[in-house]
């Protein structure tokens, strides 16, 4: 659990050695299948949003690629002091899923 007055979690992520654009198709249809709402989109990587719901009030997703490496961020995009380990539930989800 994060507390900060933004909280968030940010993960490196090296999978497999694939090459960043594969990184990048497979994080996007990842974020996809989760059902967030994808803001932009560049060759180093995307934005995407969480849905608002009970257990979320909303978080943004940044992903940025570095060679063979996924940098993963989930930040609370409210009010929120504490995430209630939100940020690094996405961030995990959106590394474990292929």
């Amino acid at each position: 659990m994060a507390f900060s007055f933004s909280p968030k979690y940010i993960r490196e992520f090296s999978p497999d050695n694939l090459p960043s654009v594969h990184i990048l198709v497979i994080a996007l249809e990842t974020a996809k299948k989760l059902g967030w709402n994808i803001g932009s989109i560049s060759e180093n990587g995307f934005l995407a949003y969480t849905g608002f719901s009970l257990s979320s009030i909303g978080e943004e997703i940044k992903v940025k690629i570095t060679g063979s490496t996924a940098i993963l961020k989930s930040e609370c995009t409210g009010n929120q002091l504490v995430d209630y380990g939100k940020n690094k539930k996405w961030v995990n989800q959106l590394s474990e899923k292929r």
